[in-house]
């Protein structure tokens, strides 16, 4: 039995992978809690201010 929910089938096969999401989802956290959105919304919002999108 290997524990802690473990099922020994690696969701990111390469650990390079892993590791750039970890760093995308900190720094999205850290600019959410900053009150910056995070790219897709901040895309919205441009889209918005320049009239493209209602």
């Amino acid at each position: 039995m290997t524990g802690g929910g473990f099922t020994g089938i690696p969701v990111f096969p390469d650990i390079e992978d892993a590791l750039a999401l970890g760093r995308y989802r900190e720094r999205r956290s850290a600019g959410a809690a900053a009150g910056i959105p995070h790219d897709a919304a901040r895309g919205r919002l441009g889209l918005e201010a320049e009239g493209r999108i209602g």
